[in-house]
Formats: C-alpha cells, sequence, structure tokens
C-alpha cells in the first residue's frame, strides 16, 4: 500500500502537463522582427516539387544546371515567398497559378544570403488558399566538401573515376535547388537527372524512365511520397550492386565494382532483408517507398544517412575486406549490422514520421541508435550483447551529459548550432530504452505502433509520442495515474543527468537526488522523475521492473519496506537500465564489499560491472570513498571470472597504480595484482586454446597484463624469450611487450643490446630496445644506461637519452629514484637532455615524486634550475602544482592504503634497494612458473628458466610495463613520455 501512495503522490506532482515547446515561443519573439530568425516565415506551404538536373560529373566538370518547379499554397496573406537557396546562381523566375496561367513572367527576387532567403515578390497580396507554381532555373557548383550536392571520386585500374552524391541533412539541400529546406515542410518530389550515358543514377523512388540523348541519359523518377526535402537523395556514378537476398521489397547494395567483386557488400547484403523484415513486423506499419537502395560512398561526413529509400554509408560504415583478421572481420560485420539496423529503423522513425524542428532530432537520431540495439537482440538471440551495448552508450551519454549542458529537446536556429543536437542520441537512446522497461516491451511497442499510425507521413514534436505511449499504457493498466507526458519531459527539457543516493539513517534507508551536469554536481533546480529498481541481500532478485519513483529531491523511507534487513547492502538501477548513476554510503560500500568476497555471485554480473563505475564516480568525483576502499573493492577480483568485470575493474586499478607509483605502498599493491590475477592464469594458462570462449580470451588478456606488472616469472619470460630469439637470430618482430622483457634481463645480454643499439647501424627495430631499456629493475643495467646518457662523446642523439630517462622514471620505482639521483647529481652535464622539449624529463619526474624525502629533494632540484636559468618560475609554479596535486591524493587516500596493507606507521622515504640476483642455468627452453611475491619490500628471487644465450636475474622488487610503440624513433620517444603523462592526467587532473 505504501508504494502506491508514494506513486500517487509522485502522479500528482507531475501532473501539470508537459513544458510548452520552445518553438512556439521562439516565433512568437520573432514575430515583429523577422530578420533575426533562420526559419522561414510559414505564410506559405510547399505541395510539391518536380525537378530537373544536368550534370556533367563524367567529365569532371563540377558545374550542374538545375530547374524547379515548386507547387506552393498560401497560408498566410502575404505579398512575397520566402524558400531557401545556398550557393545558387538564380537565373530566372516565373510565377504561373495553379492551373498554368502565367502570373510573373522573370519575376524580381531578393536574397539573404547570409540567412540563405530567396525571397519572391508578388504583383499583390495573395490570400490564404491561393496556390501558385514557382518556376526556377539556376545554376551550380558541385562542392568539394562533402555536404549539399558534391563530388568525389575513387580510382580503377588506376583511373579515376568521378561522382556525384548528395549529402542534405541538415540544411543542404538548398545547395542543390531552391525548396522549403525545413523539416517541418514535407512534400512530394519528381526527379529528373540528365547525366552522361556511362554512368547509373539513384534515387529515393524507382527510375521509371531511361530517355537516351546521344552521349547523354536522362533517367526519371517515380514521385516520392511527402517528405522533408533533407530526405531527398540522388547518387549519379559507375556503381555496380549486389541484391539484398530474404527481403519482401527490393533491396540493392551498391558501390564501387571493385567492392562488389571482392564481395565487400556480400555480409551488409545478407542481413539488410532480415533486418527491414524484422522491422516491418514489429512496427506494423506499411513502409511508403517500393524498393529500398543502400550505396557505399567512399567518404562521408556523417558515416550514414537514412535518405527515404536511399541510404548512403560511408564505406566503413558496411563494407567487410575478407581478407582482414578474423576477428577484425567479425568486428566489422556486427558495425555493419549497426549501420543497417540504425538508418533502416529510422525509415519509420525519422521519415515517415519526421521531428517537426531540429530541436527534436532525437525523434530520429535517438530512436535509431535505440533500434540498432534492440534488433542485434533479437538477431542474435542474446540479450547479454545489446545489455553490453547499452552500458556502452549509457557512458558516453553520461560524458556527453558531463561536458555540455544540452537537453534532448534543445531550440537552436543558426546553422552552426545545428549539428550539435545529434550528439544526445546516445541518450536519448538510453531515456527509451529506461521508459520501455517502465511500460513492459509489448506495451511501449504498441504505443510506437500508435504513434506512427496516428502520425503516418507527418512531422511531429514529442508530445505526439507522449501521448501514444500514454494511450497504450493506460490501456495496459486501467485507472492508473502515471503522467507519461509530464515523466518524460523532465528527462527531455533538462540537462545532465541524476545521481542517485542512498544511506542508511537508523531504521530508514533515504534516497535523494541530485544533478550532473557540465562539470557540477548541484541539488538546485528541478528534479527528474526517475524509476528506481534495486536489490537487497534479503531480497537478492535482479529484475528490472520498477519498483517505486523518485519525483522529488529526497524520500525516507522504512529498510523493511524496501525488504531491507539491518546490515543488507542494496543495489539500485538493476542492469544500469535507468539513465542515471547511484551513490552509495560508506556503510552500503563495505556491506557490497563484504559480498563481493563472500560469494560475489549473488549479485548480478552487469551489477558488478557497473559497481566499478559507481565506485570510480565516487572515488574521483564525490570523493565519498578513497584508495584504502578501492583496494577492498578490487581485492575480490581473484575470484571474479566475468571479462567485463575485469575491463571496468581495470580503471580503479589503474587509478592505483599510477598513484601509488613511486610510494612504499606499491610493493604491497604488486603483490595484490599478484594474488588477484594468478587464480585466473593457472586456470586459463598464458596461451590462447581452441575452447576458448570470448569471455576466456579477454580474461586471459587483461588478466595477463597486470600480472606482468607484478613480474610474475612464467608471465614475463615469455616476453624475455622472444627479446632474445629477436636480438639473436633476427627472428619475430616486435610485437611483444619489450618492457617486460628487459625487466630482469641478465646484465651481458642487457650490455650487448645496448652496444648494438648505440654502434649497429642495422639492428632491427632500434627504436623498440631504445623504448624499453629503462624497464630495467637491476641497478646494474640502469647505471650502464645512466653512463650513456652522461657521455657527451658517444655521439648519441638527443631525443634517444631522453627515452631512456623517460622509461626509467616512470616504469619501475628503482629506476625512479636512480633517474632522480641521477638528474640531481649531474643536473649541468645533462641540462640538453633533462630541458629537451619544454622539459619533457623534469615533468615527468614531478608527476612520479611522492613520498616527502624524494619530493624535497626534487623542489630543491628546482630551486637549482631556476637559480640557473635553465627553468623560469613559471615552469617551477607548474611542477610544484602537480607536486601539490599528487600530495592532495596522497592526503585523501594514502592513511587508509597503509592500514590496508598493514603498513602501521606512515614512512617517509622510500628504501634504498639493494639488488640481489641468482642465476639459474637453463636446462629447457620452456619457462617455469615462479612463486609467490613474498611479503616485504625487499627483492625476491626469480627462478625462470631461459635460452642459453641468457640468464634472467632477480629484480628487488615487481614494477609496472610499457607496452611497445611503432613508427619513428622520435614518435615513440613522444608517445612513450605522452602515455605516461596521460594516466597521471587522468587521474590526477580529472
Amino acid at each position: 500500500m505504501w508504494k502506491l501512495k508514494l506513486l500517487i503522490l509522485s502522479i500528482i506532482s507531475l501532473s501539470v502537463g508537459s513544458i510548452p515547446t520552445n518553438e512556439n515561443i521562439k516565433l512568437s519573439q520573432y514575430a515583429a522582427n523577422e530578420q533575426l530568425s533562420y526559419r522561414l516565415p510559414n505564410n506559405t506551404v510547399p505541395i510539391s516539387y518536380d525537378i530537373t538536373i544536368e550534370t556533367k560529373i563524367h567529365e569532371n566538370n563540377p558545374e550542374f544546371t538545375g530547374n524547379v518547379k515548386i507547387h506552393v499554397k498560401i497560408v498566410e496573406p502575404t505579398d512575397s515567398i520566402t524558400l531557401h537557396s545556398s550557393h545558387l546562381e538564380i537565373d530566372r523566375i516565373d510565377v504561373h497559378l495553379s492551373n498554368g496561367i502565367p502570373l510573373i513572367i522573370d519575376a524580381d527576387f531578393d536574397q539573404i544570403v547570409s540567412h540563405d532567403f530567396l525571397i519572391i515578390k508578388l504583383p499583390r497580396t495573395y490570400n490564404e488558399s491561393t496556390e501558385l507554381i514557382l518556376d526556377i532555373s539556376y545554376l551550380g557548383h558541385l562542392r568539394d566538401d562533402n555536404t549539399g550536392f558534391y563530388r568525389s571520386s575513387y580510382f580503377q585500374n588506376d583511373t579515376i573515376k568521378w561522382y556525384a552524391a548528395t549529402q542534405f541533412q541538415m540544411i543542404d539541400a538548398r545547395q542543390a535547388l531552391p525548396c522549403f529546406d525545413e523539416p517541418g515542410f514535407r512534400a512530394s518530389m519528381k526527379l529528373s537527372i540528365r547525366h552522361g550515358s556511362e554512368l547509373k543514377a539513384i534515387s529515393n523512388t524507382e527510375a521509371v524512365e531511361s530517355i537516351p540523348d546521344g552521349s547523354y541519359v536522362t533517367t526519371k523518377f517515380a514521385e516520392t511520397p511527402a517528405m522533408p526535402t533533407y530526405l531527398l537523395a540522388f547518387v549519379v556514378a559507375d556503381y555496380e550492386y549486389v541484391s539484398a537476398n530474404v527481403t519482401t521489397i527490393p533491396q540493392k547494395f551498391y558501390a564501387t565494382p571493385d567492392k562488389i567483386h571482392d564481395g565487400e557488400l556480400d555480409y551488409a547484403a545478407s542481413v539488410a532483408g532480415w533486418i527491414y523484415d524484422t522491422f516491418e513486423s514489429l512496427f506494423a506499419t506499411r513502409y511508403p517507398i517500393t524498393k529500398l537502395d543502400h550505396v557505399v560512398i567512399t567518404f562521408m561526413r556523417k558515416f550514414a544517412m537514412e535518405n527515404f529509400g536511399l541510404i548512403t554509408y560511408d564505406e566503413y560504415a558496411v563494407a567487410v575486406d575478407s581478407t582482414m583478421p578474423d576477428f577484425i572481420i567479425e568486428l566489422r560485420k556486427q558495425a555493419a549490422f549497426l549501420s543497417i539496423s540504425n538508418t533502416i529503423s529510422k525509415q519509420w522513425f525519422g521519415n515517415t514520421v519526421s521531428p517537426k524542428w531540429w530541436a527534436y532530432v532525437w525523434l530520429s537520431e535517438g530512436f535509431g541508435k535505440f533500434f540498432e540495439a534492440y534488433v542485434q537482440d533479437l538477431y542474435y538471440e542474446d540479450k547479454s550483447s545489446t545489455d553490453k551495448y547499452f552500458r556502452g552508450i549509457t557512458r558516453l551519454a553520461f560524458m556527453y551529459d558531463s561536458w555540455d549542458v544540452m537537453t534532448m529537446n534543445r531550440y537552436v536556429e543558426h546553422p552552426s548550432e545545428l549539428w550539435t543536437n545529434l550528439y544526445t542520441d546516445s541518450k536519448s537512446a538510453c531515456i527509451l530504452r529506461m521508459f520501455m522497461e517502465v511500460m513492459t516491451d509489448n506495451v511501449f511497442m504498441k504505443g510506437l505502433n500508435y504513434y506512427l499510425t496516428d502520425n503516418y507521413m507527418q512531422s511531429v514534436t514529442p508530445a505526439e509520442l507522449h501521448k501514444s505511449l500514454q494511450r497504450a499504457y493506460d490501456e495496459a493498466n486501467p485507472g492508473n495515474l502515471l503522467n507519461i507526458d509530464a515523466i518524460m519531459s523532465t528527462w527531455e527539457d533538462q540537462a545532465g543527468y541524476p545521481i542517485i543516493s542512498v544511506s542508511v539513517s537508523g531504521s530508514n534507508l533515504i534516497i535523494s537526488q541530485k544533478k550532473h551536469s557540465n562539470f557540477q554536481i548541484t541539488d538546485q533546480g528541478d528534479t527528474f522523475s526517475v524509476p528506481l529498481t534495486f536489490a537487497t541481500k534479503s531480497y537478492p532478485i535482479f529484475t528490472t521492473g520498477t519498483k517505486t519513483w523518485l519525483p522529488f529531491r529526497s524520500l525516507t523511507l522504512p529498510q523493511a519496506s524496501l525488504g531491507f534487513a539491518p546490515g543488507d547492502w542494496i543495489i539500485l538501477n538493476i542492469n544500469q537500465v535507468g539513465y542515471y548513476r547511484v551513490d552509495y554510503d560508506k556503510t552500503l560500500w563495505h556491506a557490497i564489499f563484504d559480498q563481493l568476497h563472500e560469494n560475489h555471485t549473488l549479485i548480478s554480473p552487469i551489477n558488478r560491472e557497473v559497481l566499478q563505475d559507481e565506485f570510480r564516480f565516487a572515488w574521483e568525483e564525490l570523493k565519498h570513498v578513497n584508495g584504502g576502499d578501492a583496494l577492498s573493492l578490487v581485492s575480490y577480483l581473484g575470484n571474479e571470472s566475468s571479462a567485463a568485470v575485469w575491463n571496468r575493474a581495470d580503471l580503479n586499478l589503474n587509478n592505483l597504480r599510477a598513484n601509488l607509483f613511486g610510494t612504499n605502498a606499491y610493493a604491497e599493491f604488486l603483490k595484490k595484482l599478484y594474488h588477484i590475477t594468478k587464480p585466473h592464469l593457472n586456470r586459463l594458462g598464458y596461451d590462447s586454446r581452441s575452447n576458448d570462449t570470448v569471455n576466456d580470451a579477454d580474461l586471459r588478456q587483461i588478466t595477463m597484463i597486470w600480472n606482468c606488472l607484478a613480474v610474475d616469472g612464467e608471465c614475463v619470460a615469455r616476453d624475455m624469450m622472444k627479446l632474445l630469439l629477436l636480438f639473436r637470430s633476427g627472428i619475430g618482430n616486435d610485437n611483444f611487450n619489450g618492457c617486460n622483457a628487459m625487466r630482469i634481463l641478465d646484465p651481458t645480454t642487457y650490455q650487448e643490446i645496448l652496444h648494438a643499439v648505440m654502434n649497429d647501424p642495422n639492428l632491427n627495430y632500434p627504436n623498440f630496445y631504445v623504448e624499453n631499456l629503462g624497464c630495467s629493475m637491476m641497478a646494474e643495467n640502469l647505471q650502464k644506461l645512466l653512463d650513456v646518457v652522461l657521455d657527451k662523446n658517444n655521439g648519441l642523439e638527443v631525443y634517444i637519452k631522453v627515452a631512456f630517462l623517460l622509461t626509467m622514471t616512470h616504469t619501475n620505482n628503482i629506476g625512479l629514484e636512480m633517474a632522480l639521483d641521477f638528474v640531481d647529481e649531474h643536473y649541468l652535464d645533462v641540462i640538453d637532455v633533462i630541458t629537451y622539449n619544454r622539459n619533457w624529463v623534469i615533468e615527468l619526474l614531478a608527476y612520479a615524486v611522492k613520498e616527502k624525502e624524494m619530493v624535497e629533494q626534487f623542489e630543491n632540484l628546482m630551486r637549482k634550475l631556476l637559480a640557473e636559468g635553465f627553468i623560469d618560475s613559471n615552469d617551477q609554479r607548474n611542477y610544484q602544482n602537480i607536486i601539490d596535486q599528487n600530495q592532495m591524493w596522497m592526503d585523501e587516500n594514502y592513511y587508509d592504503i597503509q592500514v590496508y596493507f598493514g603498513l602501521e606507521e606512515p614512512t617517509t622515504t622510500v628504501p634504498t634497494t639493494t639488488t640481489v640476483s641468482t642465476t639459474t642455468t637453463p636446462t629447457t627452453t620452456t619457462p617455469t612458473t615462479t612463486t609467490e611475491p613474498t611479503t616485504t619490500t625487499e627483492p625476491t628471487t626469480t627462478t625462470t628458466t631461459t635460452p642459453p644465450t641468457a640468464t634472467p636475474t632477480t629484480s628487488p622488487q615487481p614494477e609496472p610495463t610499457t607496452t611497445p610503440g611503432s613508427g619513428s624513433l622520435i614518435v615513440l620517444s613522444v608517445s612513450l613520455m605522452f602515455g605516461c603523462l596521460l594516466m597521471h592526467l587522468v587521474t590526477i587532473l580529472k
């Protein structure tokens, strides 16, 4: 009963109706001064277009000529007609009455170039219902920027082939013909194109006639249904096609001859029929055109465009090259499926029913994004793929919502602003999914059917969608008080997204909301009406049906009413169906940690994955948890077999890794990595297997990265053997982790590689060795490297020495300490190295030093460099800011991390490391597994069997890894430095 009362209260608070559209407000504001508006005056509307265009693209002549006869109807008394024209030279305008009688021959007209207005003057004021024919002849030029009516090309047998195509969304139809270029105006269109006879012309509808004319041919097309001008499309090209199979209407995929012959469109053709038929059955609404063509363009600005009956794609969107590796082919197929699903769904949502103005473009783009995922679930019969997809776009939507203040409904007029509304597609897809879960799939789809049938071939606002969904919901739930219009408007008309906080207070749970928008979190302004789902330890049922609503700023609810017992955990937003984040208080986080350690499978895999995201948000932005809590969260991962969860935990592990590097807790952190990765690799092995599932393959890959970082001997030895084989025999390539390979490499081999880098011009992959030599964890090796940096007479380029120091500085604590001591002692001798390219080495040291003595040493170094004039006061201030940011993180996190690891007394210095090496004489070429790292900070003995040419030695403590790059040495050095800086910047400055 309490839930019913709560629901009634929420409905009463929301039953104020939808917010008035901004469109009407804007138009009334501009009524007194129309020159300020980019909108047409709306005193006339188009009924039909009869278009004739001649192009000479086959000669690469960018000029084209055109004529358009527009049948218009006057709806308000007027003495002029305003429409759009851009980059067109108007030759002549005649005006006829609708019965064909001439009214004006060679009419006067004005053009307002800034607004793309073409204003035709009438001889007098005409009243509403008057119908006229505008006969306009003009000259245009094909554009080169892939917008409007443009030209492009491809190569065939070393010959350049030119073709012409269109991309009219949002306001570029006016570049091909004078027209009413707004989405709210719908009119039928007849098109004729005169073109070179060796080319084909394709448009929205079927070609009904082809008239030869010497070296030219005129292709005439059937009349389109009434549609906005931005959906008009035509292509003139020497293209071939492959037909889609098993489809209820003809579908063809057009592309360059080589792509057709190579079968790159075969996959697209194999799935397009199923996708179309599924949507036609699902929507139960007639598709108004007799065919559906797909044209692959060599390059598009929009990736894909859903023109009515003639979808265009960038070739990367749908082409699948069968010569690529299998995993790339699979990724390309998935991308093609999504692109085709998106654009075919828009034949209904966006074309059959169109947004009335660009403020509501989500009624097309959002539905396209929603249905590309929805139909994927039906095709693969695997809802997990859809859940995974939506988790991805939810994160993307959160990111966009954090960056900007855009709302789903956002009125804009200026051409430069129109495109920005397209970025709400991910958010609006998430909102649609959320309300489908609220209403249930069947009721939601029934509402969409009402929406399509009630507004068939019309332009609408969101109010029409709300009305149709309300109708379906009311039929399924008689007597309900849910106000769909009011509730959905809170999501459509507000920027940002809600953060739902839940906390324990005595015998109650307090659930409240704040808004996250434009990098700010606020509890001011309007609230969202949030459908809440949850599970508790006492009732661990992870189903997504809405259990209650949060329409207010805050609710206090008895724990028992939510199925919550004292000491329980609670998980909100089951399977992250709701478009909101959850902020748990510390009591609840600790209860969740306990459950993960006790039996993590009681929490659904999706919510275990989402918990990693929610924790990171609470840690980095809300500051409600700290590094000690982070260790409590990730420490259960030794039992976590979901690769998806590991992939999200990766971000929290990286945060710990980046901030603990250079501290005394780093060795303990690496031991933790060993404990949570080794069980998985014991089960999965280090090499792929024929019976691997996708999850197992992904899990092996990510756990190996962290396992090698912890310097598990079996993991490291695999890369070391590859390095030795490459260096000794030239067999293999640099496609392995060279940093791992260098960590415990013996001094003799290390010296040989260093000597070869300096002296052997025929050395393969020299850049690979340069960027990884600094990864060694042996003081003897690193000292050799520092001697090379110090030597001014060895002829080594400065940027190579920089790469050596950069790698030392950010890959292990030993290298960091030695690099800092080296720079501090020899800065006068190596000033060209440490100040290279705006002080890379110095800046990276600033990011790396954390412990008190190292910080003091670095700050003293800054003072010496400043006194010598090697850096200026701005540099010093920047480096100090970095150190201060590091210290802030330490102040917030380090004490609890020390407590977690049992380091009871905070330490202030990094202990001096003594290198202890153990040499093992190899007996086989198969590496053996090392023992688990010890719990002390002293070096552990790593026994690894390797080829006779090199004997690995033991490092003092396990340290981080670096992935090799490619390209020139300077590019590698740059990428190395910025890779590390990025990791620190993301963590510290976010």
